[in-house]
Formats: C-alpha cells, sequence, structure tokens
C-alpha cells in the first residue's frame, strides 16, 4: 500500500488547461557541463549522429556519436565512445573503441564518413554492440571504409572487467552493384534494426542516399548505385545481403534517403520497413514496405503514406491507440501522420497534421527527429533537429514538442510551448532558448545520472551541451521539526511514471515511519509529544535509513485524480523515540 502512496511526484502537473497559454512550465533543464567530460563532440566541421544504450551493463546508459563532415561532403571524422561513468559521460575511445580485426585500423579512431549509427546486440549475446552506416563510401577505399561497419562488445573478462567495442570487417557482406555486377561503395544515410524475417535476430535496412549533381563525387551513374540494402542476420552476428530476393527494386530504390525504420505498422506481427526518400513520383515522400506474415522476410507491397517535402521520418504512438504514428520532417510543415487502422494488409493514415504553436511558426528545413517521453507523464513528445543533410547555414533551430494528450478525431495536440511571444524567453522546455537550440545536428534523451529521470543532449555546429532534467518536487505542507526534510520529487504521478521519496537529516541506520492520510489535520501525539499533519494515517510502513541518514524509496503513479499527504516519523534515541519530518501533499494523476 506504501508503495501507492510513494507515487507522489507532481502537484505541478494540476494547473494546465487544454487552452492556449504561456509560461506553461510543463518540463524543465538546466545546461550541466559536468555530465559530460571530453574533447569537442560536435562543431561547424563535425556533423554528428547520436545512439545510447548501456554497452557495459553497469546500469547506466553510454554513448555513441557518429561524426563526419557536414552538408554533404566527404571528409571523414573520428567517432567517439563516451562511457557513463558514475553520470559523467566520459570519453573512453581510446581505451575501449580502438579494436579491430583489419590490420592499420583503430576502431573508432580510424576516420569514417558515418552518417548514422544504431546500438543493438547482433549476436544475441545480451551485449550492446554499435553499427554504422557509411555515407560517403568510396570505391577506391577498402571494404572496411567503404562499408558499413559492426562494433562487437567484446563483454566482460573473468575479473568482470569490460572489454570494449572491435571492429570486425567480415560480420558485413561486399555491396555488389545489381546491374554490372561489380563491387560499389556504400552512400548510406541512415540504418535500421529489426527482426524482419522472424527468426528473432536483428537485421539491418541500410538507406541509400546516392550522390547529388552538388556532392563532390556528382551525379550517380546506375551502374554505382547502390539502392537500399537488406542484410539479414544468421543469429551469430554476421550479415548476408538478401536485398535482392526478399525485396522488389521499386521499394528499395531511394535517393536522398535520410532516415529508416523497421516496425510493425499494420499489427500483423511481421515487421515493416519504412524510410523516407526521393525515389517515389512526385518528389520527397515516406513510403512503407509490408512484410509478408505468412512468409516472413518477404516484402509484398509498397506504400506511399505521405508525399511532399519529406527528408526525415521517426515513429512512436502519438495518440495513445497503440498504433505507430509517424513523424515526418519537412521542407515546409512539419507535423504528424497518424495510424488510423489496417485494411487489406495496409495500414490507413490520416493527412499530415502540423505542430502547434502559441507564437511564431516552424522555420522549414528540418532532419533528425526524436519521438520520447520528456516530462514521464506517458505521452510520448517531438523533439525535431534542423540541420538539414544537404541545406548549409545554421540559422534555424531544434523545435521540441509537448504531447498535451487527445485533440480531434484520432489526433494529439503537439504544441511548442514557450515563455512569451519574447525571442529571448524560454522555448519549448524551460532552460532552452533560440539561442541555445540554433543548429541541432542531434539530440538524445536518457538518464545520464541515474535519478531516474531523462536528460537531454544536445549536439550543434556550435558545440554538444548536456541538460540535467530538473525534478518536480510535491507541495511542502510545512510542519516537523529540526533538520528532518522530507521531498517528493520526480516525474508527474500517471500511470507507469515513476518518481522519489526521500528523508534527510535523520539518524543514520534507524528506524522509520511512513504514514499516508487522505487529510492534513494537525493532531499532537503525545506518544512523540509532537504535532503530526498527517492524520488521521490509513496507512503506516516501516523502513530504515542508511549510512548516511537518508530515506530513499521509488514511487509509482496512477490510480488518480486522488490527494494524499505524505510524513514521516524518525527514530532519534529521545525518550520520545520519533520525531516528525514536514508533511507533502502528494496528488496522483490518471
Amino acid at each position: 500500500m506504501l508503495h501507492r502512496l510513494l507515487p507522489v511526484a507532481a502537484l505541478l502537473a494540476v494547473t494546465t488547461p487544454v487552452q492556449a497559454q504561456f509560461n506553461d512550465q510543463w518540463v524543465e533543464f538546466a545546461a550541466d557541463a559536468s555530465l559530460i567530460s571530453s574533447p569537442v563532440i560536435s562543431s561547424a566541421s563535425l556533423e554528428t549522429d547520436l545512439a545510447w544504450g548501456d554497452l557495459d551493463q553497469d546500469g547506466l546508459d553510454d554513448l555513441v556519436v557518429a561524426r563526419v563532415q557536414p552538408i554533404m561532403a566527404s571528409g571523414a571524422r573520428r567517432n567517439l565512445l563516451l562511457m557513463n561513468e558514475a553520470g559523467v559521460l566520459t570519453d573512453r575511445t581510446a581505451t575501449f573503441a580502438s579494436a579491430s580485426d583489419v590490420p592499420g585500423d583503430f576502431g573508432f579512431q580510424t576516420p569514417t564518413a558515418d552518417r548514422d549509427v544504431v546500438v543493438v546486440d547482433v549476436n544475441g549475446d545480451g551485449w550492446l554492440d554499435v553499427v554504422t552506416s557509411v555515407g560517403f563510401g568510396n570505391v577506391a577505399d577498402p571494404v572496411s571504409l567503404s562499408h558499413p561497419r559492426v562494433y562487437v562488445n567484446l563483454g566482460d573478462d573473468l575479473a568482470g572487467n569490460w572489454l570494449g567495442l572491435r571492429f570486425e570487417s567480415a560480420r558485413t557482406p561486399v555491396l555488389i552493384n545489381f546491374i554490372s555486377g561489380l563491387p560499389v561503395a556504400a552512400r548510406f544515410n541512415a540504418v535500421a534494426a529489426g527482426d524482419v524475417n522472424g527468426d528473432g535476430f536483428p537485421d539491418l535496412y541500410f538507406a541509400d542516399h546516392d550522390a547529388s549533381a552538388s556532392s563532390p563525387f556528382g551525379g550517380e551513374a546506375a551502374n554505382f548505385d547502390t539502392d537500399d540494402r537488406l542484410f539479414l542476420n544468421d543469429g551469430n552476428g554476421y550479415f548476408t545481403d538478401a536485398t535482392a530476393t526478399s525485396l522488389t527494386p521499386g521499394m528499395i530504390d531511394s535517393n536522398f534517403s535520410n532516415s529508416a525504420v523497421i516496425a510493425d505498422f499494420d499489427q500483423d506481427g511481421a515487421n515493416d520497413i519504412l524510410k523516407q526518400t526521393n525515389g517515389v513520383p512526385g518528389g520527397a515522400a515516406a513510403t512503407v514496405a509490408y512484410n509478408d506474415p505468412l512468409n516472413q522476410g518477404s516484402f509484398v507491397s509498397q506504400q506511399t503514406i505521405y508525399s511532399g517535402s519529406a527528408y526525415a521520418v521517426s515513429t512512436g504512438d502519438l495518440n495513445g491507440d497503440g498504433r505507430l504514428d509517424v513523424v515526418v520532417s519537412e521542407n515546409g510543415k512539419d507535423g504528424v501522420v497518424y495510424n488510423t487502422g489496417t485494411v487489406g494488409g495496409q495500414a490507413t493514415w490520416s493527412p499530415l497534421v502540423a505542430f502547434d504553436f502559441l507564437s511564431g511558426s516552424d522555420d522549414s528545413y528540418a532532419a533528425n527527429s526524436l519521438v520520447t517521453d520528456l516530462d514521464g507523464d506517458g505521452l510520448d513528445d517531438v523533439l525535431i533537429a534542423d540541420v538539414d543533410p544537404q541545406v548549409s547555414g545554421f540559422n534555424r533551430r531544434l523545435h521540441i514538442y509537448h504531447n498535451r494528450g487527445a485533440s480531434g478525431p484520432g489526433g494529439a495536440l503537439l504544441r511548442e510551448e514557450r515563455e512569451s511571444t519574447s525571442g529571448t524567453g524560454w522555448i519549448g522546455v524551460v532552460g532552452l532558448t533560440t539561442a541555445t537550440m540554433k543548429g541541432t545536428h542531434d539530440i538524445a534523451a536518457f538518464d545520464i545520472d541515474g535519478d531516474g529521470l531523462d536528460d537531454l543532449i544536445v549536439s550543434r555546429n556550435a558545440g554538444t551541451t548536456a541538460y540535467r532534467r530538473v525534478p518536480v518536487c510535491q507541495a511542502d505542507l510545512g510542519g516537523g521539526v529540526g533538520s528532518l526534510a522530507l521531498t517528493v520529487c520526480g516525474n508527474e504521478l500517471h500511470s507507469g511514471v515513476t518518481a522519489q521519496l526521500k528523508l534527510t537529516g535523520a539518524v543514520p541506520n534507524v528506524p522509520v515511519l511512513v504514514l499516508a492520510s487522505a487529510t492534513a489535520v494537525p493532531t499532537f501525539i503525545p506518544e512523540i509529544a509532537n504535532t503530526v499533519l498527517a492524520f488521521p494515517p490509513f496507512y503506516i510502513g516501516a523502513f530504515n535509513t542508511n549510512a548516511s541518514g537518508e530515506l530513499n524509496l521509488p514511487v509509482a503513479g496512477g490510480g488518480g485524480p486522488l490527494s494524499i499527504v505524505a510524513q514521516c516519523l524518525a527514530f532519534d534515541g529521545t525518550p520520545t523515540l520519533f520525531s516528525p519530518s514536514n508533511a507533502v501533499q502528494v496528488e496522483y494523476l490518471p
């Protein structure tokens, strides 16, 4: 029962009316340089793509940074591995990502022209591996440089020390042109990982960018074109090229493709392939190739789900109906195409629904997007970076859209919140401004410091900044004696989210009683010679402080709307034995 109390973490959420209003402080971040210990990550000459996961299995997510010369230039760059060491992302590239089975190759420290990266367990050993996607391979280069690279996680040694990542060249096949039969170099701006043949192992899909007339390579003739590629996993992390037998020529025809996703869009149990491409009549579009559920790994139809100037896509269930929707980065207005059902083996889709603005508007060209729940309310929000892979200039900015829940038939209200009409106040989330969001290559959102709240990494042409999530805390009702201090901070207490109840200032290693009451009635308790606010309690739970005199308990949200008063009685060794902390008001949300 105490764990129902412990969902106390979001008094702040009770006053967010649906009507348009400025200064809705729905979530807050603060720039914190102490979260990263690394040399330059991004700059005007270092375009980045970010991926994250717990590589060394220490319970904290690490960060992989793929880097290349910006604006579709061919300059190779060194990638970075930032290991999360007690809440600090620390550059350990030389130590843990320089191994290779190619003589003269030094893993991440070998310059490559990588435009995308994923973190995925390719060989099923329980350790996350890394796959990079080269955007500017050159036929004159060795295959180790002109093709995608798989870095295998070596796991721990017998003493429990993590051994790092090693590039293994035989993991991926040599690319052969479908017309000439000759080897070609990769021009893949995107890689997606997912199981397409139903064997339980992740396969890889690479989306082709071709070479444009403005690139250093000039236009790309058909007999040099790689097209998209589907690599099937043999179950041990070695891949074969199954493109010609699994997909039709029309499905793999891409030009200027920047993103791909492997996921089940028609809910038939077989993963499909979403991509953005110019390779359809009418210009840039988002398409889905549908997998045959009775013969998984064979794709039977292709559907254009959005036509326009689409230049990147990502997915998430934005309206909470259990179906994957698609976020479209547009040259015009960005927005969401909602997945509304399934008919005839294909998903049905809404028109593009543009994002909502209190002031200002979309600033055109956009690229990488991320769908994630920033404030922990159970609703996915959307972040869209502004640096287009082929459009120069860093005068646009990152946009962050708050998911305010259902709005209209089948959609959600995704709004760019802001402090005011002024261009100098916070925009998107509290703590970020126009100046700190300009020229964003990519963004990451995960818990860096281990407090249970996702932090934010914004990688820009002007440098990379980590932002610590500022927790939302419950209202303090006062009361208490001495140094005892009770807080309940964390995510808003919707179903499925957690927060943290914390008592400080107590005696180390002593009993603590946690009280939960439906009311706050100041009541003098003779047995402890003090007044308690959480009275009459409907629940009393017994716990112990740690060696620092603190009590930390996770709290689970949901079950609201419901208001509870929480208070602690800590053992103090006096004749009355227990002293009360302050009381906090706890608001549970649905």
